[in-house]
């Protein structure tokens, strides 16, 4: 599902079309897009920190 959220949010859906194809409510998108975000940047600033 983080896949797809991802993609349909690059795609440029909105949190409606998103959560109609998916079966969640408005909300529940855009919670689970940020929690998807808060991720990738935690992962990218340990990479970062690697990489030093």
């Amino acid at each position: 599902m983080e896949r797809s959220l991802i993609l349909m949010s690059l795609d440029g859906l909105s949190y409606r079309e998103m959560a109609v194809v998916l079966g969640l409510s408005e909300s529940h998108v855009g919670v689970k897009l940020n929690r998807i975000k808060n991720q990738l940047t935690q992962t990218l600033k340990g990479n970062e920190n690697e990489l030093q």
